[in-house]
């Protein structure tokens, strides 16, 4: 994400974000960006539905950053070692239980 981009997280964010300079997660991801058959289908098939999921959590659609990178999250435990990874699938829904058991899962086993 690019400055314009994670600027525009800390509205909606209470816990701190951070770029990642080096792109060390980015690659860690798998590279991945929308090519323009992605691009194409989830026009179609996800732009409204995301639209109406950011609407109805009250964050403002922006077009700021850069938007064909697909993300994700890893879930690392003590030690770096990575317990849980979600690669993105553009226009779903982060899959926030599964990320919160994994979390627990590391705290459980750090005990």
């Amino acid at each position: 994400v690019d400055d314009e981009g994670l600027a525009g997280f800390h509205g909606y964010f209470e816990y701190p974000t951070y770029k990642d300079e080096k792109l060390v997660f980015y690659k860690a991801l798998g590279n991945r960006r929308m090519g323009a058959a992605s691009l194409m289908s989830m026009m179609g098939k996800y732009i409204f539905k995301a639209k109406k999921r950011l609407q109805d959590k009250k964050i403002e659609m922006n077009y700021l950053g850069e938007g064909l990178i697909q993300g994700g999250a890893i879930v690392f435990d003590k030690s770096g070692v990575p317990r849980f990874c979600y690669k993105e699938k553009t226009g779903d829904e982060m899959p926030i239980e599964d990320i919160l058991a994994a979390a627990n899962a590391v705290r459980s086993d750090a005990k």
